[in-house]
C-alpha cells in the first residue's frame, strides 16, 4: 500500500449526511493533508465557500450536505440536488462526469435497515450505475467520528453514534499523513476479517455486495454484542480515486 500524495483526481463531489462534522473532515483531509482545493456548500447559508490550493489546479473536492439526515429520503436525481450542481457549475463541476461518493452514519434512530440495503444496492459505483445517476453509498459504523478513531489506534466499543460522538467531544482526535496510514492499515485489516479475503480493486467497479456483507457484519455484531465495530467506509474513497495504490 502506498499514498499517492501528487496524485491529480480531477472533480470529486462528497455528498454528506451532516453540515459540519463531514464536512470539517473532509476539509481537513482534502486541503490541508492533501493539498487539493476545496468547494463547500453550505444549506444553512446558501453560500458556497471555496478554499484555493496553491500547488494543485487540477483537483477539486466538492462538499454538498444532504437534504435530509435520514437515508431513506435520500435521492441524488431530486431537485435539491440539480439546483446545487448548477450553481457549482461555475467552479467547473460536471456532475456527470465527476467521482461521487455519498457519506451516512449507521444511525439506528434515523436510518433502518431496509432502507440502507436498498440505497446499497442503488449507488454501487462512484462513476458509473448503468440508468442511475453515479455515486457510491459509503457507510461510517456507528458514525463518520469512527473515521478519527481508525486512524488514531483506538478502538474502542460504543454503543451508539451518540456515544462516540460525545466521546469525540472530550478527546478531540486529529487526522494527519502519518495517522492516515494507521487508519488504512486497520480498514484493510478489518476488511479482510469481514470479507475473508483482501481489498480488491475489483470490488470497485460494482460495491454492492461488499457494502451489504460489512452492513451484514456491523448489524450481528450489534445484536450479539450491543455495539459496532468502529469502521468508516470513508477509507474506501481513497483507493477508487488513486490517492491510496495497493
Amino acid at each position: 500500500m502506498r499514498i499517492n500524495k501528487c496524485k491529480n483526481i480531477g472533480r470529486v463531489i462528497f455528498v454528506v449526511e451532516g453540515d459540519k462534522d463531514e464536512v470539517e473532515l473532509l476539509k481537513n483531509l482534502f486541503s490541508k493533508v492533501f493539498d487539493y482545493s476545496i468547494v463547500n456548500y453550505d444549506k444553512r447559508t446558501n453560500q458556497i465557500i471555496e478554499l484555493k490550493s496553491k500547488n494543485n489546479k487540477y483537483s477539486r473536492v466538492f462538499v454538498i450536505p444532504a437534504e435530509y439526515s435520514s437515508i431513506k429520503k435520500f435521492d441524488i436525481d431530486d431537485d435539491y440536488f440539480d439546483n446545487i450542481f448548477r450553481k457549482l457549475s461555475k467552479y467547473e463541476l460536471d456532475s456527470e462526469n465527476s467521482a461521487i461518493y455519498i457519506l451516512f452514519d449507521r444511525d439506528r434512530d434515523s436510518n433502518r435497515p431496509k432502507a440502507i440495503n436498498d440505497k446499497m444496492k442503488l449507488y454501487v459505483n462512484s462513476r458509473d450505475n448503468g440508468i442511475n445517476k453515479n455515486g457510491l453509498l459509503l457507510m461510517s459504523y456507528p458514525c463518520i467520528q469512527s473515521f478519527y478513531y481508525n486512524c488514531n489506534k483506538d478502538n474502542k466499543d460504543v454503543l451508539s453514534s451518540k456515544e462516540l460522538k460525545e466521546d469525540f467531544e472530550c478527546i478531540k482526535y486529529q487526522v494527519k499523513l502519518d495517522n492516515l496510514k494507521e487508519g488504512l492499515n486497520y480498514f484493510f485489516k478489518k476488511i479482510k476479517d469481514i470479507l475473508k479475503e483482501d481489498f480488491s480493486l475489483s470490488f470497485l467497479d460494482n460495491f454492492k455486495d461488499c457494502n451489504i456483507k460489512i452492513f451484514n457484519y456491523e448489524e450481528k455484531e450489534y445484536e450479539k454484542y450491543n455495539r459496532y465495530i468502529l469502521l468508516s467506509m470513508l477509507f474506501v474513497s481513497f483507493v477508487d480515486l488513486g490517492i491510496v495504490e495497493l
